[in-house]
């Protein structure tokens, strides 16, 4: 409830600003995450849209460009926020890119006996995880 109140006195803020300047738009976007960033360059497509994001761009915390800097994102541009549901503890990213931000955590191999206990074996496991090692977690290329 209180951040659905937060998001709609953002957009209200931001509606505001945006008369105030003269500028209108077709689309507004609500937050970068992994699906907002792809629906705001879609709609970007089909008129002036807007993309609201509650941090700065990623830019600003070059950490993010590599699987290793996700925990320093995890300490300077995230919060923690509690699930209504579940009780359970996630962070959130205030950076462009959400939770994306901190896709890097991929890169950790989790206990093979936790994988055993839901009946997955420590080959079929192994080999999950080298798959994922390949290809997301992949060192970036070196710019020259």
């Amino acid at each position: 409830e209180r951040r659905a109140r937060r998001k709609r006195q953002r957009l209200q803020r931001t509606r505001m600003n945006s008369a105030a300047l003269g500028l209108a738009f077709d689309y507004i976007v609500v937050g970068s995450g992994a699906s907002g960033g792809v629906l705001a360059a879609a709609l970007a497509a089909k008129g002036p849209t807007l993309l609201v994001e509650r941090g700065p761009n990623n830019t600003a915390y070059p950490q993010s460009a590599v699987p290793q800097g996700w925990p320093q994102i995890a300490v300077i541009a995230a919060e923690a926020q509690r699930a209504h549901d579940s009780g359970m503890w996630t962070l959130v990213p205030a950076v462009l890119g959400g939770g994306s931000a901190l896709n890097g955590a991929v890169c950790w191999r989790g206990e093979v006996a936790a994988f055993e206990a839901l009946g997955f074996s420590s080959s079929e496991t192994a080999a999950a995880f080298e798959a994922i090692e390949a290809a997301p977690c992949a060192q970036p290329a070196a710019t020259t």
